[in-house]
């Protein structure tokens, strides 16, 4: 005796949209984490900003990383260095 179920959805419809829907949702909630990391990212260094410290990468040229009271650094000048780049900068160099 043969099968006769009948479906009102063929099951290759299934196959090609279950093949599918899974990268795309990746790709969707991939999206979303990196903007919701930027976010996160730009709203830290804001907020160390706005507390006076030092949100990483190259020490600016006069100046001198140091430990934070409650963690991380901050900056502080260095007169030293900073003498230099003032004669520098008087001498018709300008600041990067």
């Amino acid at each position: 005796m043969e099968d006769l179920a009948v479906s009102a959805f063929p099951s290759h419809r299934w196959t090609v949209h279950a093949e599918i829907i899974p990268p795309f949702l990746k790709a969707l909630l991939g999206e979303g984490e990196s903007e919701s990391m930027g976010a996160r990212v730009a709203d830290t260094k804001r907020h160390f900003r706005k507390v006076g410290r030092w949100v990483g990468g190259q020490v600016p040229c006069g100046y001198m990383p140091f430990p934070w009271p409650a963690g991380g650094r901050a900056l502080a000048i260095d007169e030293k260095s900073a003498a230099v780049v003032r004669e520098a900068v008087r001498y018709g160099g300008s600041a990067p």
